[in-house]
């Protein structure tokens, strides 16, 4: 496997504006398989601009490479639905339990079938990655009862069960 095919994404030359506003100029950078990266920078600098534009097929300029776990070149679009994002206003169901809430993302577009051991079992897989013991415990609790720092997990565990080559998280620095 070459360098280059050990990143599962690269980015060059990208380019996003806002009618004159140019927020990103140039922006190259590529991640490798286990590597963690982080984007810091103030209020408009761009780093929300960014993910969104990993994730979404808006940018005016630039490219953007994919690649499976394997190796192999994904379409942009095929390559964006292997990005998880976690923003930080948790955007959970409270009337829906822990396990409904991780599934909700694998349901099909007008399909009516839950299949509650299925979705409970990729939820505890899901939650087993970030912390066991709360895995063991919240499948049925609704998301409405737990505190702030358990719906986070929730949401990461969301983000982790459909299985992503990138995950980002966002977060405002505390003021």
């Amino acid at each position: 496997m070459t360098d280059a095919s050990k990143n599962i994404v690269s980015v060059r030359s990208l380019t996003k504006s806002y009618g004159a506003t140019v927020v990103l100029k140039g922006v190259d950078f590529s991640v490798a398989r286990g590597e963690i990266h982080a984007l810091l920078g103030g209020n408009g600098a761009g780093k929300s601009t960014l993910i969104r534009v990993i994730t979404t097929a808006a940018k005016d300029g630039g490219e953007l490479v994919f690649r499976d776990m394997a190796g192999n070149i994904l379409t942009e679009a095929d390559g964006r639905r292997k990005v998880a994002v976690v923003h930080q206003e948790l955007a959970l169901l409270p009337h829906l339990t822990v396990a409904e809430n991780i599934a909700l993302p694998h349901f099909r577009k007008g399909s009516r079938v839950y299949d509650g051991r299925t979705a409970a079992s990729q939820a505890y897989a899901a939650l087993s990655m970030i912390d066991r013991d709360f895995a063991g415990t919240a499948l049925n609790r609704l998301v409405g009862d737990l505190s702030l720092h358990e719906g986070q997990m929730v949401e990461i565990a969301r983000a982790l069960s459909s299985g992503p080559n990138l995950s980002s998280w966002t977060s405002r620095p505390p003021i």
